[in-house]
């Protein structure tokens, strides 16, 4: 329970730094667009992989040889999408 609340009190730490460093920035509706579409990217590859997991999990459970190995690479991909996707997102200009 304690790590629990230490993950969330560092995680609203971490927004609100992240608001106050933006604070001063305008407004950039290019940068706010090309972040809303590279979310519905990421949304739509993890439903992707989510799907590709539970039909890998159902064949396994069918009796198919390769369906191990299908859910074996959902995993994996949800990993990726997870923690590498949001990495690749567009980045804002260093610009003041």
């Amino acid at each position: 329970m304690a790590l629990i609340t230490v993950i969330v009190v560092a995680g609203g730490l971490w927004a609100l730094w992240e608001q106050w460093r933006d604070a001063g920035r305008p407004v950039d509706l290019e940068h706010e667009e090309r972040e809303a579409r590279h979310g519905r990217r990421l949304a739509i590859a993890f439903g992707a992989a989510l799907l590709a997991l539970v039909a890998g999990l159902a064949l396994d459970g069918l009796g198919v040889d390769a369906a191990g190995w299908i859910a074996l690479a959902a995993v994996a991909a949800l990993l990726v999408v997870f923690y590498v996707g949001p990495w690749l997102g567009p980045r804002r200009s260093r610009r003041r």
